[in-house]
């Protein structure tokens, strides 16, 4: 969790001082480099959207790891003589 907090960090840093770069290249030489500024903003955005999603997955594995340690998808099977416990991986699910 911390090395993605600062990988974004850096990303967001070095897009910034990017834009920065290139306004003060526009106002000194009045060309924009329309293609290169495409393409890093490009690239950052699926930094962004990998990153969501390795969030998301996290996410759902600590509710998961929860839910196995509270108690949650176990329940008892009926009829059953040793008191075995059955556990159920839809059991707690909505």
């Amino acid at each position: 969790m911390r090395f993605m907090k600062r990988l974004l960090t850096a990303v967001y840093l070095y897009l910034g001082i990017f834009f920065a770069l290139c306004l003060v290249c526009w106002i000194v030489t009045g060309e924009e480099p329309a293609a290169l500024i495409a393409g890093i903003s490009t690239a950052a955005g699926v930094e962004s959207v990998i990153a969501g999603c390795m969030r998301m997955r996290e996410m759902q594995e600590e509710r998961r790891k929860e839910k196995e340690e509270s108690g949650e998808g176990r329940r008892e099977i009926p009829g059953g003589t040793s008191g075995e416990t059955y556990i159920d991986p839809a059991w707690g699910e909505k």
